[in-house]
């Protein structure tokens, strides 16, 4: 395929529930409102005057869409010379659906495949009898499109996991069977909402790369050919035809904003360049940051550590972001950072990692950390559009509380963006907040760090000080009732004036107020353009943090 291809998201609805999948949870909130048809076909439009020659619908799942045959048929309408959907097969198997698709002007489609049988197949979507639909589908598309004389651009995609990569060939001669000769791969995908779960699915770039050769050792019989999506490619290229690299232009349409212009891209931070790709000129962004060597991100990271640390003088030390590590590395990481830190340490937890809560604080304890501080992130409607609750992980949070010692380090501590307790954004409740609280003191701990700012998303215009003054007054009531429960509330600073600094100056002197900065590691996994994957992250802690959305 060549030329601009568009994708749009049209809703988060999907009837699978793929095992390795981050959208559930954000169905879960109980909210969700998908874009209207007027809404996408602005964007259709809008594609075409930004010069794309190609469209593909994705979700969610988009063939539950009412309206998918109007905008394929409005796609062709404006244009478009490719028009596809990312789709899981079922609803083509019903019949007359891939016939009137076809006939709406689809030109393609990519059917998720993730196993030979259904037993592998449905295990990973969660739905009995999802194999079948999906081999019907692609059967029926296949015809649908050789009825229309339509040559079809049909592939199948298998998210490589533990469970799927072994039988991986076979899945890709099943689909070579239906008619199928070009096969996405893609590597299981980090994300916050999946990052509980990220141990049991996640393969080392290396294990991916002798996967994938031992499917296509030989040749596929149907003369099929792999298409792999966030591997780079120079790992591939021994591979030689066999494998289409990834490196024409696609610009992902995010389903909540507004246009084409103000699409964002995966971002650069999920993203790391590796020396060998110091003199690449390949359109690549390079390896993906959960296929990056243990030791390599472990080594990475002390070396900031090492290179912030005396300049941090006689500040605390604070260290966040570590979700990423695996117990070893993790460790390194702890025992690393109490040789650079004279001082007292403390390390940020949010609950969710690919090291476990009781390895977490085990390796806590055996490097002598002085303080865990666990970042409370409640549930919350996703800005700008307040459409889809965003998961939290209170739950984890207090879960995560009972493996501390009264009588020994680390002690706990909790961290809280104080606007969510004043807020109709977040889901969390004074009452809600008083049982953390409790399992809190249980734990040996008693400080409740706060971080205050002016305005709770950066697109909005800033307060009028009877707005902050009533922010101020509900906070300094929830502080005394605080104290009453043996509970110390800090400020912490943040140090961005255009998110934070009057409110912090009205409760100044009448809350006890810190100062991170100086002390907080800023090491390259760390900070605002982090917040895709790090449970532990103190976005507004950090430089820059307005520019997060």
């Amino acid at each position: 395929m060549t030329g601009r291809t568009l994708t749009i998201e049209s809703g988060l609805r999907c009837n699978n529930r793929c095992v390795h999948c981050n959208q559930p949870m954000l169905r879960a909130g109980g909210i969700l409102l998908e874009p209207e048809t007027a809404d996408l076909r602005a964007r259709i439009a809008s594609g075409r005057d930004e010069g794309f020659d190609g469209v593909a619908f994705s979700g969610g799942e988009p063939t539950l869409r009412r309206d998918l045959p109007d905008l394929i048929a409005w796609a062709r309408q404006a244009g478009y010379q490719r028009i596809g959907i990312t789709t899981n097969g079922r609803m083509l198997s019903y019949r007359g659906f891939s016939e009137r698709l076809v006939e709406a002007g689809l030109t393609g489609a990519s059917v998720s495949l993730h196993g030979p049988s259904a037993e592998i197949h449905d295990a990973v979507t969660g739905i009995p009898g999802s194999f079948d639909q999906a081999v019907r589908g692609i059967a029926r598309l296949h015809r649908a499109f050789g009825a229309a004389r339509v040559r079809p651009d049909l592939s199948t995609i298998t998210v490589l996991t533990p469970f799927t990569l072994p039988v991986l060939r076979e899945t890709l001669c099943l689909a070579g069977s239906l008619g199928v000769t070009l096969h996405v791969v893609q590597p299981f995908i980090l994300a916050r909402e999946n990052l509980g779960d990220a141990p049991r699915f996640l393969l080392s770039l290396d294990t991916i790369v002798a996967g994938i050769e031992r499917a296509l050792a030989g040749g596929l019989p149907h003369g099929g050919r792999i298409k792999a999506f966030n591997l780079p490619p120079c790992r591939l290229d021994h591979l030689g035809k066999q494998v289409e690299l990834q490196e024409y232009e696609t610009s992902t349409f995010k389903e909540f904003r507004d246009s084409v212009r103000g699409k964002t891209a995966s971002g650069s931070t999920q993203f790391v360049r590796i020396e060998a790709c110091a003199e690449c000129t390949r359109p690549c962004p390079g390896m993906r940051l959960e296929h990056l060597p243990q030791a390599v991100l472990a080594r990475a990271i002390l070396e900031d550590i090492e290179a912030w640390g005396v300049v941090a003088g006689n500040d605390d030390v604070t260290l966040s972001c570590l979700d990423l590590l695996q117990p070893d590395a993790l460790a390194a990481v702890l025992a690393g950072a109490r040789r650079s830190s004279p001082r007292r340490l403390r390390v940020m937890w949010g609950g969710q990692a690919l090291t476990s809560a009781e390895r977490f604080v085990e390796s806590c304890r055996a490097s002598g950390i002085d303080e865990v501080c666990l970042l409370l992130s409640p549930p919350a409607l996703r800005l700008p559009d307040r459409h889809v609750r965003m998961p939290g992980n209170l739950a984890d949070i207090r879960r995560d509380l009972v493996g501390f010692r009264a009588d020994s380090l680390p002690v706990p501590s909790l961290f809280l963006m104080a606007r969510a307790l004043l807020s109709d954004v977040h889901g969390l409740t004074s009452e809600g907040l008083d049982e953390i609280l409790v399992a809190l003191k249980e734990a040996g701990g008693n400080v409740l760090n706060l971080a205050v700012t002016d305005i709770e998303d950066p697109r909005a215009p800033p307060p009028d000080d009877s707005t902050l003054e009533r922010v101020a007054s509900g906070l300094l009531g929830l502080a005394a009732h605080w104290r009453s429960m043996g509970i110390t509330p800090r400020l912490v600073r943040v140090p961005d004036p255009t998110v934070g600094g009057r409110l912090e100056s009205i409760l100044s002197g009448r809350i006890e107020r810190e100062d991170w900065s100086p002390g907080l590691i800023q090491h390259r996994f760390a900070g605002p353009g982090f917040s895709w994957v790090a449970w532990s992250n103190p976005t507004w802690l950090f430089p820059g943090a307005a520019a997060v959305v």
